[in-house]
C-alpha cells in the first residue's frame, strides 16, 4: 500500500517511525563512521584550541623580545612595531577563524551524538555566530 493512500493517521504513524528509525542510526551512520566524526571532532576542538593559546602566546613572547632587544640597543627593531607580524589584528582574525573550527567541531559532535533539536539548534547558531565573526 502507498503512502500516498494511507488514513491521515496512517501516514503520520508512517512518518512517526521512519523519523525515529533514521535518529536510532544517527542520519545513517555507520557506527565505524559516528566514530571517526567523534574522534575527528575531539581532535579539531584540541587542535583549534591549543593553536587560540599558542597565537596569543606567540604574540606575547615577540613583544618581550623585541623589547629586550632594545635594551640590548638592537638598531634594526622598530619601536612602532615592536609585535612585528603579531598585531592585535592580525592575532584577532587568527583566533577568530580557530574559534570558529572549533565551534564546527562541536557542531559535528552535536550531530553525531543526539537528536535534539534544541542542542543542534544551538550548536548550530553557535557555529554561524562565530563564522561571523572571522574577517576575510
Amino acid at each position: 500500500m502507498s503512502a500516498c493512500y494511507l488514513s491521515r493517521g496512517g501516514c503520520a504513524r508512517l512518518i512517526f517511525v521512519a523519523c525515529f528509525a533514521v535518529f536510532q542510526v544517527g542520519c545513517g551512520l555507520t557506527l565505524q563512521q559516528r566514530a571517526a566524526v567523534e574522534r575527528f571532532s575531539a581532535a579539531t576542538i584540541d587542535f583549534a584550541t591549543l593553536t587560540s593559546s599558542e597565537l596569543v602566546r606567540s604574540r606575547t613572547d615577540v613583544l618581550e623580545m623585541n623589547t629586550l632587544r632594545v635594551q640590548l640597543n638592537d638598531d634594526t627593531v622598530k619601536l612602532d612595531r615592536k609585535d612585528a607580524h603579531f598585531t592585535v589584528e592580525q592575532v584577532k582574525v587568527r583566533v577568530d577563524a580557530m574559534h570558529a573550527l572549533k565551534e564546527y567541531a562541536e557542531l559535528l559532535h552535536t550531530l553525531v551524538i543526539t537528536s535534539q533539536q534544541a542542542q543542534l539548534q544551538n550548536a548550530a547558531d553557535s557555529f554561524v555566530t562565530s563564522l561571523r565573526k572571522v574577517r576575510a
